[in-house]
C-alpha cells in the first residue's frame, strides 16, 4: 500500500496539474501528513508563526515535499519567477540574512524541520 504521505503528495500534484489551488481542508491534511513525517516541522512553524503569512506557511510546507517547482507555483497561485522571489524574501525574513540562491531557502527549511536530537 502507498504511504499516506505519498498519497497526499500525489494529490497535491494532481491538484496543480489541474490548475487549481488546494482547499483549506486539503492544506490542513497536507500539514498533518508533513508533521507526521517531519516531527520537527511543528516546532519550526511555531517558532516562526508570528512572522509567516498564509502563503509563506504553505511554501514552507511544500518545500518539505518532492513536488516540482512549477507545480508549487500553481498551488500557491504565483508565477515561477514570483515563487523564486518569495523564497528569497522569506529566507531573509526568517534568518535576517541575504539569500543568494533558492537552494539556501530549501536547505534552511529542511534543516529546520529535522527532529532535534535528544541528549
Amino acid at each position: 500500500p502507498t504511504p499516506l504521505f505519498m498519497k497526499a503528495e500525489e494529490s497535491f500534484e494532481q491538484i496543480a496539474d489541474n490548475g487549481r489551488c488546494p482547499t483549506s481542508e486539503e492544506w490542513e491534511q497536507m500539514h498533518a501528513y508533513l508533521c507526521c513525517i517531519y516531527p520537527g516541522l511543528t516546532s519550526f512553524l511555531e517558532k516562526h508563526q508570528g512572522a509567516l503569512n498564509n502563503t509563506e506557511l504553505q511554501l514552507c510546507l511544500l518545500t518539505c515535499t518532492n513536488i516540482r517547482q512549477k507545480q508549487v507555483a500553481t498551488l500557491l497561485s504565483v508565477s515561477p519567477q514570483n515563487l523564486r522571489n518569495l523564497k528569497v524574501r522569506l529566507y531573509a525574513k526568517l534568518t535576517g540574512q541575504e539569500c543568494s540562491s533558492v537552494q539556501m531557502f530549501s536547505d534552511f527549511i529542511k534543516e529546520g524541520v529535522k527532529p532535534t536530537p535528544t541528549e
